[in-house]
């Protein structure tokens, strides 16, 4: 790895890419899209897509891959949601194919779309689908409570495909070491993990304190908080 883990948290931080409540009750603290709270928020998609980090960043997530034996001859595709992964996703299959065997064609690349809401929800694939008996590589940017890497899984096996069973990941924040299944489990290998506790509304025991709850993706965020607080 180019780097370690500690020095990508470190970056992560440095760019805007990882907030955690600093325990002072006047800081904010993260409103999650389902409603809930915590007291972090990791966005990996501002390290994703950044120029120089975001390859640097899928490269040791590579190397992770490889010590955990992961198959390159085989793999046939890699799957990453849109939006957050899609640019994991294509980054992905390039090194894997660059780093087979010549005779065996290119890994493809993926980035279903979320549709619907609550019961509804589903991943949906635009113009290419996995094939079947294909097998598929899942990434991610971030894991929180894995919804998101659920419904990659399931749209990948509605079309006969076979999702491996080891998923690599941005920065996983869940606590989980991998993503249960009903019939089997996928590992979950991180470049990041560090376990960010949610809450609801009614339980959240920093609001419970006078902290605010603020979306750190729209509108004021740790960083807008702290420039005009200064």
């Amino acid at each position: 790895m180019k780097r370690s883990k500690k020095s990508w948290l470190k970056l992560f931080i440095e760019l805007g890419a990882y907030w955690e409540h600093s325990g002072n009750r006047d800081d904010p603290h993260a409103l999650l899209t389902t409603g809930g709270h915590s007291r972090g928020f990791v966005n990996s998609k501002l390290v994703l897509l950044h120029e120089q980090y975001g390859p640097e960043l899928c490269e040791d997530l590579f190397v992770l891959l490889r010590q955990w034996g992961i198959p390159l001859n085989d793999i046939n595709c890699v799957v990453g949601p849109a939006t957050g992964a899609t640019q994991l996703a294509y980054m992905m299959s390039s090194l894997i194919t660059d780093c087979r065997s010549r005779d065996i064609p290119s890994c493809k690349a993926y980035s279903p779309e979320k549709m619907g809401e609550g019961l509804d929800r589903r991943m949906v694939f635009q113009d290419e689908v996995p094939e079947e008996g294909d097998i598929v590589l899942i990434v991610e940017d971030t894991i929180t409570a894995s919804g998101s890497a659920q419904l990659a899984i399931d749209a990948v096996e509605q079309y006969g495909a076979i999702v491996y069973p080891i998923m690599g990941v941005a920065a996983n924040r869940s606590g989980q070491s991998k993503i249960v299944r009903p019939d089997d489990s996928i590992i979950i290998v991180p470049v990041i993990e560090r376990k960010l506790e949610n809450w609801n509304l009614e339980d959240c025991p920093l609001c419970a304190t006078g902290s605010e709850a603020i979306r750190p993706k729209e509108g004021t965020n740790w960083i807008d908080h702290f420039t005009m607080s200064s």
